[in-house]
């Protein structure tokens, strides 16, 4: 049976939507931030079989995870350039403030 892709893309829109709100924001924020979306998509995520990280405590180990279970990249036990790309995102960001 194929991904239900609106589901997964629905899911990313709001995970990306949330990061870009909390980005600037203490890392305790964002991980409240993490966990209640996933907690609102809980259901959603069931219904495609995905589990849910059990330790997503940052933006870039919640971008390995969503690469691996949502878009169906193969899973690595780390992913530096993605922490990379993020920080360095990060960073430019906030320097426009």
């Amino acid at each position: 049976m194929a991904p239900n892709w609106g589901a997964r893309f629905r899911l990313l829109a709001d995970l990306l939507a949330t990061e870009a709100t909390t980005r600037a924001k203490k890392p305790v924020v964002q991980a409240v931030a993490i966990r209640k979306q996933l907690e609102q998509h809980h259901d959603a995520l069931e219904r495609m079989g995905v589990k849910a990280p059990a330790a997503a405590q940052t933006w870039p180990d919640l971008t390995i995870w969503a690469r691996h279970a949502l878009l169906g990249e193969p899973e690595t036990s780390t992913d530096e350039h993605a922490t990379a790309r993020w920080r360095g995102h990060v960073l430019s960001s906030s320097a426009g403030r």
